[in-house]
């Protein structure tokens, strides 16, 4: 079979005081073969009036188009913007049905002269134009990466020029990112530093860039997980506060669409990812569970695989886990369910327990009162385990934030509250106890074993671990 492609070169020549450009588009392969090799001839003034007649044509490939809008921007004729509007230009003159245009797109997006800035801009004018969804706006950028030729470096250096530019939108970005960490081209470091070049280059002010990140959180289109990067790189960049990062979790969770096992599989998903820190995956977590996503029995199993995803050492995994627990943004009583989940998953000595109460306690906010408060809910919480709730009525009163008396109406509290488990749990729960607590305490702890000695029944136990305390309260 002989096949040929059409080739043009770009030769610019003085005319009449303005710029005349050949304008070629290397290795186009055309319909037709042995066609004579053609030269578009464009005179591009200052209001470039020549090349948008040349655009909006439907006598020249998009191709061609393209390479006409990269002269444009190249010599200054146009910025970011007009060749934006360009593109849609180029797009709105495409012929046929919408499937023959997005195939039109598609080929172009395959050519090897348009700079990667320039395609995503193209993708974007076929969304605006409404023949690419979502879906296929992931589905064309994975296309383009396809198509970048070069070096795994030069590949992931022409993905930075992109996420740096001013042409693609930060939703756009937050796809183009996706897609380069699935396509090989980014590891979990290299797309946490392309979020941030995405964030650095966001215009305007503080308040104008965080409605910016808000829109693309508010989007159908990057997953939840590279929704959440994109919320922790905006607080770590210090344009979202706390308060700020939270709303924008929880706007992320409801612009989930699907049923309510979708949902949960989204954040399940967002969960293992590896471009999101702890600290952001236990939020999310508590935001689903907040909102009905998720039960008590998921949230733990989404914790677990949050711990199970973290890389480094133990030491590296702990000093996260440490983090997120020290984290002021979390419930107490969520932070003790990831307590439990880290116990689970292999820090098992008690003074990493005690340490990581300890740290709990330490990220308390507020008065004496409100701490203890806070500390009551975490200790009447049905989610939360016994043991966890004992360590922290232990640490609080080791803090001075709860006296002996209190802290023995917390044990009966967390005791009647405690509805998982058993008897085995209770024994368990408060043989765990330091035992080298003095005065009512620790003889609150003697007098309590020696109530439910020999006894089974989990109600029978609870009204006899009461009476021992009541005793003891009444002394």
């Amino acid at each position: 079979m002989n096949m040929c492609t059409n080739k043009i070169r770009i030769i610019p020549a003085g005319f009449l005081g303005a710029w005349l450009w050949l304008v070629p588009v290397a290795s186009l392969a055309l319909t037709a073969c042995d066609a004579e090799p053609v030269t578009v001839s464009i005179t591009m003034e200052s209001d470039y009036s020549q090349i948008i007649e040349a655009i909006q044509s439907a006598n020249q490939t998009l191709t061609t188009k393209m390479t006409l809008i990269e002269v444009a921007l190249s010599e200054g004729f146009a910025d970011s913007r007009a060749a934006q509007d360009l593109l849609r230009q180029a797009v709105s003159s495409l012929t046929g049905t919408a499937q023959e245009k997005l195939a039109a797109v598609e080929t172009a997006l395959k050519g090897q002269t348009a700079s990667l800035e320039t395609k995503l801009g193209l993708i974007e004018a076929a969304v605006t134009n409404g023949f690419a969804d979502e879906h296929a706006q992931r589905v064309l950028i994975q296309t383009t990466l396809v198509s970048l030729s070069g070096t795994l470096a030069e590949k992931l250096a022409a993905v930075e020029t992109a996420v740096k530019s001013q042409t693609a939108s930060l939703e756009t970005k937050l796809d183009l990112i996706e897609a380069s960490i699935s396509e090989g081209l980014a590891d979990e470091k290299a797309g946490q530093a392309l979020l941030q070049q995405a964030i650095e280059a966001l215009d305007g002010t503080v308040d104008e860039r965080l409605q910016t990140i808000e829109q693309a959180v508010e989007s159908h289109s990057a997953s939840l997980a590279m929704k959440l990067g994109l919320i922790d790189t905006a607080l770590e960049s210090s344009l979202a506060d706390n308060q700020e990062a939270l709303a924008l979790i929880h706007l992320a969770l409801e612009t989930l669409d699907g049923t309510l096992e979708e949902r949960l599989a989204a954040v399940d998903s967002a969960v293992q990812g590896v471009t999101v820190e702890l600290d952001a995956k236990v939020e999310l977590i508590e935001a689903a569970v907040a909102k009905g996503f998720a039960d008590h029995v998921a949230q733990q199993e989404l914790l677990q695989k949050a711990i199970q995803t973290l890389g480094g050492s133990m030491e590296q995994k702990l000093a996260a886990i440490t983090s997120a627990v020290g984290n002021q943004r979390s419930a107490l009583a969520d932070k003790l369910v990831l307590i439990e989940a880290a116990v689970n998953e292999g820090f098992e000595a008690d003074t990493v327990r005690q340490e990581l109460i300890q740290q709990a306690i330490v990220s308390l906010e507020g008065t004496m009162s409100e701490k203890l408060t806070t500390i009551n809910a975490a200790v009447s919480s049905q989610n939360v385990a016994l043991w966890a709730k004992l360590g922290l009525i232990e640490t609080a009163l080791d803090n001075g934030l709860t006296d002996e008396a209190t802290a023995l109406g917390q044990i009966e509290q967390a005791l009647s509250t405690s509805v998982q488990g058993g008897v085995d749990d209770i024994v368990t729960a408060l043989g765990q106890i330091d035992t080298t607590l003095q005065d009512k305490v620790a003889t609150a702890l003697s007098g309590i074993f020696q109530e439910i000695q020999g006894q089974t029944d989990y109600t029978a136990i609870l009204q006899s671990i009461r009476q021992a305390l009541d005793k003891l309260v009444s002394y």
